[in-house]
């Protein structure tokens, strides 16, 4: 991600590499850890998201380290961007939701779950540009998988969700990408 970082789980530990520098470690911890996701925005420090084995979400930005949120259901998916982290996990009763979480100087704020028009599923993207973030994913909708968008602002307030695809076929892995 430009201006030049990479972000990586390895059993107990997640490693970043900024600015060509050496690799560091960010976390430590038992068990396994994946999903590492990275976002970057010139001028701004990193910001990383990963998952645990007991399905928590960690982050780190503004250089420290927190627990998102605190899991428990499997997360499906994972994608942040410079100012914010969204998931789709397995809520009560096994039905997957999205839920988002902003970044902000001190950190991520609490998380919350936008209003979704199909069953989301796998394949959450996303890209941002400092002031927005948006998000593709592909749902269930009826008998297809369609693929979904979201636009959301600095603050995590959803300017709306729309379908891109039609419901003439299954749709799947999307990917974005966005300027300012």
């Amino acid at each position: 991600a430009a201006p030049g970082a990479a972000a990586w789980a390895q059993p107990g530990a997640v490693w970043l590499g900024a600015g060509g520098g050496e690799a560091a470690r960010i976390f430590s911890g038992d068990g396994l850890l994946g999903q590492a996701r990275l976002a970057t925005k010139r001028g701004a420090s990193p910001v990383v998201a990963w998952t645990d084995e007991a399905h928590r979400i960690h982050g780190r930005a503004a250089g420290a380290h927190q627990v998102v949120d605190a899991g428990a259901t499997r997360v499906r998916a994972l994608a942040v961007t410079p100012t914010l982290a969204a998931w789709i996990r397995d809520a009560a009763g096994g039905e997957p939701r999205l839920e988002l979480a902003t970044v902000s100087g001190g950190g991520f704020g609490p998380s919350r779950a936008p209003q979704q028009l199909g069953r989301p599923s796998h394949g959450l993207v996303a890209a941002g540009d400092g002031e927005r973030s948006l998000l593709a994913w592909h749902a269930q909708d009826g008998g297809v998988r369609r693929i979904q968008t979201m636009l959301v602002d600095a603050a995590g307030r959803s300017a709306g969700s729309a379908w891109l695809t039609g419901a003439d076929g299954d749709a799947t892995s999307p990917d974005v990408d966005m300027a300012s």
